[in-house]
């Protein structure tokens, strides 16, 4: 319970989805010359 409330102040739950979508973009942008590795990684980390 103690690294939630540090967890909550550091991270908000309205914050949360916004750094999902772009650990996405980082990954797709990193495999951004192969398509199937991209979506494979999509795919892996969702």
């Amino acid at each position: 319970m103690k690294l939630t409330a540090p967890a909550r102040a550091v991270r908000p739950e309205p914050l949360a989805p916004r750094p999902v979508v772009v650990v996405l973009r980082v990954k797709s942008r990193v495999h951004a010359g192969t398509r199937r590795g991209a979506l494979d990684h999509v795919g892996n980390y969702n």
